[in-house]
């Protein structure tokens, strides 16, 4: 006897009721177009509000800029130029700002300040403060591992302590020209005082050993040094 077939039960395809959105009350349309207005206001403050503490530019000039200012691009942008002011500079005793001077600048609204002895005879031919877009101990890190890639021989990088406290760190250089190559005997020092805005104080000191001056000794240096720094206010770092 033939056994019965087993029916093959075939179950229904589910198909997911669909929710039906329910459209926006008037309230939540409102609390949706209040939110987004305080959203706009906020930022729109925050703009207005905000001061990073770079200084505003009109006309090619910076409004209320002084002589005497220390001035430097710290721009993060190339195509957004943004100066600061780190702090205020005065020629030392016995030296005149040197209008001269063929030092350049990447651009015409940063500040450097060159000075020049009043006596032929001083101790040193010049030097010259401005403003340096990198802290000091890694700008003066960078700077001693070049200098003799120029041919300069350099001394290690030491710290000197400012009346103030603030660390100054500071090395001396020299340079010979080879026989037969053009330039002159000269000493120099590139010091550099922290300041705000993860940038510092550059110290530059100059001195042209072919025309009767002898090389300054360290403790020599460190004076001068001392004597620059105390004709310069710079801005203390935020912490």
């Amino acid at each position: 006897m033939a056994g019965k077939k087993k029916k093959k039960l075939v179950r229904p395809a589910y198909a997911p009721k669909k929710k039906e959105s329910k459209p926006l009350t008037k309230e939540q349309k409102l609390g949706i177009l209040i939110g987004v207005g305080v959203l706009v206001l906020a930022i729109v403050l925050f703009a207005l509000l905000y001061d990073d503490g770079s200084l505003k530019v009109k006309n090619g000039e910076i409004v209320g800029a002084q002589e005497n200012w220390i001035v430097a691009d710290l721009s993060q942008s190339s195509s957004r130029h943004k100066y600061y002011k780190l702090g205020e500079v005065e020629p030392l005793e016995g030296f005149t700002e040197d209008t001269e001077s063929t030092l350049q600048t990447s651009s015409n609204l940063t500040t450097v300040f060159a000075a020049k002895p009043n006596d032929e005879n001083a101790a040193i031919s010049s030097y010259y403060v401005t403003g340096v877009a990198r802290k000091a101990d890694e700008m003066i890190a960078e700077v001693h591992e070049r200098f003799p890639q120029w041919g300069y021989e350099c001394g290690d990088i030491t710290a000197l302590t400012l009346d103030d406290g603030t660390e100054m760190p500071y090395f001396i250089s020299s340079y010979t020209p080879a026989e037969g190559q053009d330039g002159y005997a000269s000493q120099s020092v590139c010091a550099y005082i922290p300041a705000q805005h993860s940038a510092s104080v550059l110290i530059s000191l100059s001195n042209n050993l072919t025309e009767g001056r002898e090389a300054l000794s360290d403790e020599a240096v460190e004076q001068w040094l001392k004597d620059i720094a105390g004709t310069i206010t710079v801005e203390t770092p935020k912490k």
